[in-house]
């Protein structure tokens, strides 16, 4: 796995901000409101495409993996290109099936999303 540089880290009373880099890419987090109540009646984007790598940590068919992780089809499709694009899942062809499995770059993203999930949740 490449090495991550936890480059910026910023909290306030209302905003907390997290950069991480390694030499590919750079993730920014920024969540709002942290103190109160948090009630939320939707998953935002970042836990919908954990939840997706989450489920496709083994080969499984595109509706399996779509009813795991309650999206509509249009939906579910914007996700699959999304991660497919940026190397986070293969789909590949397994005796006539279209099965889709989670590549190392997936795994890397899911280790860092649980990493900023326990820096927010301390």
């Amino acid at each position: 796995m490449n090495h991550i540089n936890k480059i910026g880290l910023q909290s306030t009373s209302e905003v907390f901000i997290a950069i991480f880099k390694n030499p590919e890419w750079v993730v920014v987090l920024e969540l709002r409101n942290l103190r109160g109540p948090a009630v939320f009646s939707y998953r935002s984007r970042m836990d919908i495409i954990a939840n997706i790598l989450e489920s496709a940590k083994e080969e499984i068919s595109k509706t399996k993996l779509m009813y795991s992780c309650g999206l509509s089809f249009d939906h579910f499709q914007t996700y699959l290109n999304f991660l497919v694009e940026r190397e986070l899942i293969e789909i590949f062809d397994r005796r006539g099936q279209i099965v889709i499995r989670r590549t190392n770059r997936g795994n890397e993203f899911l280790r860092l999303y649980y990493t900023i999930q326990n820096i927010i949740n301390k």
